[in-house]
């Protein structure tokens, strides 16, 4: 089980987010204003994949005139054998598809390149 609170660092502000949820394979996460949540979850297939799923979102308000909010959601998931592959294997395919995710490669794909 991750800590509670959980901390995470958004450019260069560290935020703590507190458990507001708990299941069985699942946990959520908020920061006491709302703004930042994570919410960590598995899943067992019927074919005996397991998926591991952390979603961190962000909320702003984008028309202080109305008080409109709009969100973002950043999707990681692990989709994977009970078996064939060890933790050490894994991290290491993490690792390179951070990599490649780089501030570059991020621009062009918001710029919708593929």
């Amino acid at each position: 089980m991750f800590t509670d609170p959980i901390t995470i660092t958004v450019n260069g502000v560290s935020k703590t987010l507190n458990r507001i949820d708990l299941g069985d394979l699942s946990s959520g996460y908020a920061s006491t204003d709302g703004v930042w949540k994570i919410n960590i979850s598995h899943v067992v297939t019927t074919k005996g994949r397991v998926r591991s799923t952390v979603e961190f979102y962000e909320t702003k308000i984008v028309d202080v005139a109305t008080g409109r909010e709009d969100s973002l959601l950043i999707r990681l998931l692990f989709d994977r054998p009970k078996s064939s592959w060890s933790s050490t294997e894994v991290e290491y395919d993490r690792a390179a598809l951070f990599a490649f995710v780089s501030t570059a490669n991020m621009l062009k794909l918001f710029g919708l390149e593929s």
